[in-house]
């Protein structure tokens, strides 16, 4: 599963040891979504010192490594310093995205000291984003300039309006924890629209993993001709507009019209879709499902004050009502799990007393079923 060719867009300072040093490049080829890749977000707010960094490189061409280290500015310097606590940067690793707790990129990994042992190793420079602003705003954010972040986008679970599968697809175990993959769009997901599309064994001899994949759609889910498995027998179904196939192989697709739902994955990400307001279709045939229930509505809700200014508590409203409310760090990992009382489901408050300083984020369930997310800051 490879992707190759890039163009140049832009770039600012060169390759040498200081700082500005740092390009951006477009794909020549869209990334199938089969890939399943997460395309990371990026900031160039300034930090505060010290705070964590991770750094994922390839270190002199070798396999994917991790590294933990702590960020700090040196004197007016345009690089981020990173003292590593545990793994390194080698020559390769350039380039490489440096995250911070809020899981953005916020600098890419420049120069470090002479690598002739693990032990003058022990901090690499990266250039910083806020730096070269001037010369990346133009292709990453070309209508705004004062855009200062953007989150990372999961493609196959984000929600968009329609989605096409085409090609192989592959067990989520070949290069993950969980093997259930799910894919959902808020209106239509197609099927083998354009090529032959086929559900998969694991390639590698072992071990043999099956796939299992979940296909959601708001709308439709059309299921074109060019769609193989191992076999094609349908033995049941679940849910009035879903339907569930399986395989000799025991490979397994589940097909099922709802909205998109958000979910915790097993590295911690919240895939929180962007809900919209599908469309109603009362096509029906035998290779398209469709959704024949009412309309939903676009849910908002507010919190006051935000950032919290020293304000022990937050109130949370909306017209929709609120039947559960999460509180969630960075890494999305629940912290406070709360339902409000039946008579106070429009305006909650809710205590911030433990919490210490820093961003959050706040998911809720409305009434109606929905669901979003939204960013909080304690200070």
């Amino acid at each position: 599963m490879t992707v190759t060719g890039v163009n140049l867009l832009n770039s600012d300072g060169s390759a040498s040891v200081n700082c500005p040093d740092i390009a951006l490049f477009r794909l020549r080829e869209n990334i199938p979504i089969q890939y399943n890749v997460f395309h990371s977000g990026w900031s160039r707010l300034n930090l505060t010192y010290p705070q964590d960094g991770i750094c994922i490189h390839h270190p002199r061409g070798d396999v994917k490594k991790i590294a933990f280290g702590q960020i700090t500015n040196p004197l007016l310097s345009t690089c981020h310093k990173v003292t590593w606590n545990n793994g390194l940067t080698q020559p390769g690793s350039s380039g490489a995205p440096l995250f911070t707790n809020s899981r953005l990129i916020t600098a890419v990994n420049s120069h470090g000291p002479n690598d002739k042992n693990c032990d003058d190793m022990k901090y690499s420079m990266f250039s910083r984003i806020e730096k070269s602003w001037n010369k990346l705003q133009p292709d990453l954010s070309p209508n705004d300039e004062g855009v200062e972040n953007v989150f990372g986008n999961d493609p196959i679970s984000a929600c968009q309006s329609v989605i096409n599968l085409n090609r192989r697809f592959f067990p989520g175990n070949d290069w993950q924890i969980k093997n259930q993959i799910t894919i959902q769009a808020s209106q239509t997901v197609n099927v083998a629209n354009i090529t032959e599309t086929s559900i998969e064994q694991s390639p590698f001899n072992l071990p043999t993993f099956n796939s299992d994949y979940i296909i959601r759609a708001g709308n439709r889910i059309t299921i074109n001709s060019g769609f193989r498995i191992n076999s094609s027998d349908r033995i049941g179904s679940s849910g009035v507009y879903s339907g569930i196939f399986t395989f000799g192989n025991q490979n397994r697709v589940s097909f099922q019209i709802s909205p998109c739902t958000p979910f915790i994955d097993d590295c911690g990400f919240n895939h929180e879709p962007a809900m919209v307001i599908p469309y109603n279709n009362n096509e029906n045939s035998n290779d398209v499902f469709s959704n024949k229930t009412p309309e939903y509505f676009t849910f908002n809700f507010t919190i006051f004050p935000n950032p919290t200014n020293g304000s022990p508590e937050l109130n949370l409203t909306s017209e929709n009502g609120f039947i559960e409310i999460r509180i969630m760090d960075v890494f999305g990992k629940v912290i406070h799990k709360i339902q409000p009382n039946q008579d106070a489901r429009s305006q909650v408050k809710i205590s911030l007393v433990g919490l210490s300083q820093g961003v959050y984020f706040i998911s809720v369930a409305s009434n109606d079923g929905q669901f979003k997310t939204q960013k909080f800051v304690i200070n």
